[in-house]
């Protein structure tokens, strides 16, 4: 099984966005075999997804009302194929924590080009329905951008992989 993992702060906004958002695009055009997964690096466990979260999700037809958020997990992390960030500090922090991953650990909006702050994704927890509404755009857009490129290397891993 292929696995992707998002990261964000607590694991209630962003990366469960970012969850639901590559699995509906995955579903979309019919790829399985994908793991979506997602985690916070202060995340507690299970807390449900941030109300306007699941409000802005389910607008977009992803229903946000079963997650429920994790802490990171270093078994599922050094078994992931990618890690995605939300910001800088979460990426470097992780790479810090667990180096074995950091080949497979980026931020999400500067994957796969030059990583910068241009690529943070702000978070909107405790901000108003449109502060996650402009999250929501920003993450679906890079998740829009980085899908094929996902699809195509984990293709391109799967044949380079020998049985």
């Amino acid at each position: 099984m292929q696995r992707i993992i998002f990261i964000c702060t607590g694991n209630i906004c962003r990366s469960p966005m970012a969850e639901g958002v590559l699995k509906a695009r995955l579903t979309s055009v019919s790829r399985g075999g994908i793991q979506v997964t997602s985690m916070g690096v202060k995340g507690l466990p299970s807390w449900p997804a941030a109300r306007e979260a699941v409000r802005v999700c389910n607008s977009h037809g992803i229903d946000l009302s079963a997650h429920r958020s994790r802490p990171l997990i270093p078994e599922e992390l050094h078994e992931a194929d990618f890690i995605f960030t939300m910001d800088l500090w979460q990426r470097d922090f992780l790479k810090g924590i667990f180096p074995k991953i950091g080949s497979r650990t980026f931020l999400l909006g500067s994957w796969p080009g030059k990583e910068s702050g241009k690529g943070e994704i702000w978070d909107p927890y405790g901000g108003t329905d449109e502060d996650f509404r402009a999250a929501y755009t920003v993450i679906e857009k890079y998740i829009k951008k980085v899908t094929p490129i996902i699809i195509t290397e984990l293709d391109r891993k799967n044949t380079n992989t020998v049985i």
